[in-house]
């Protein structure tokens, strides 16, 4: 097999993990309706901040980001924590945003506010700045505030990106740009979280080859609950609808036996059939 043969389906999906980046248009989008939504709420509340901290901030987001789901903690001084209840400020959140954003929503399970603006979903949620590195957020169905420490996790993130040469941020875009082209089944922070667990000792030769290794690793037992590192005593549920269990696992399953026949067939030279397993992962947007 020819050099120029055996880049051609790793070209692809260098290019696919390019792609995937968030643009700086897009990343102007969003930062301005973070603006819009914090100068709407400047005029009913006072002493207050906006923070983005979730895989916006990460930069572990998949472009396109429309439909996304973006955190949002509207922080307010810790001086105040002891006055409020999470339900109270969420309470209070969502009758003032519905007054601008009519399709804005409580979601009980995650105990936020969604906000659907310019093709976004903001996920808002009250909380405190407790010092320099942690944040007082709701802890779901405690009706409580718990420590979070949002900076820490991301530090760790891009420090096993650089243990990974920068390739770990492409890998968790791809897998979950596989995630919302499939049905979007998974909960996005879990497979962030699982990515990162199941490379802790891997070494990423290819992007075909760790795919194919983090699918094998679900099916080999995966717990589909994940502690959340920015604090231990919250869980991260895996699937969206736990109903849907069965369903997702075969869909892993196909996707695993689809990256073995790629990997087979990229192997034995057959790089046009190759390109096509993986088109099946990523119809429509991976580059051929």
């Amino acid at each position: 097999m020819s050099s120029g043969e055996q880049v051609t389906v790793e070209a692809s999906l260098e290019k696919l993990a390019k792609n995937l980046e968030p643009s700086i248009l897009e990343y102007t989008s969003v930062n301005r309706c973070r603006d819009n939504i914090q100068d709407y709420l400047g005029q009913f509340i006072s002493s207050f901040t906006i923070d983005l901290p979730g895989a916006f901030t990460r930069t572990s987001m998949a472009s396109p980001l429309n439909e996304s789901v973006i955190d949002m903690l509207v922080l307010f001084p810790i001086r105040h924590s002891k006055r409020f209840f999470p339900r109270e400020l969420l309470d209070k959140l969502l009758v003032t945003l519905q007054g601008e954003y009519p399709g804005t929503t409580f979601d009980e399970a995650t105990e936020s506010v969604y906000v659907p603006i310019e093709g976004y979903r903001f996920k808002v949620q009250p909380g405190f700045v407790a010092d320099q590195h942690h944040y007082l957020v709701p802890a779901p169905g405690w009706n409580e505030w718990v420590k979070y420490d949002f900076l820490g996790y991301k530090s760790l993130l891009l420090k096993m990106n650089a243990h990974h040469n920068g390739k770990l941020l492409h890998v968790i875009r791809m897998i979950k740009a596989w995630n919302r082209l499939s049905g979007r089944a998974f909960n996005e922070y879990f497979l962030e979280l699982m990515v990162n667990e199941v490379l802790f000792d891997y070494e990423i030769q290819t992007y075909q080859s760790a795919i194919s290794h983090i699918f094998r690793a679900v099916l080999d037992g995966v717990p589909l609950k994940q502690h959340d590192p920015a604090n231990e005593c919250l869980l991260v549920e895996g699937l969206h609808d736990l109903d849907e269990v069965i369903n997702a696992m075969l869909h892993v399953k196909c996707s695993y036996q689809v990256t073995r026949q790629a990997l087979e067939r990229e192997e034995q030279g057959r790089m046009k059939e190759a390109l096509s397993d993986w088109a099946q992962l990523f119809p429509e947007v991976l580059p051929c």
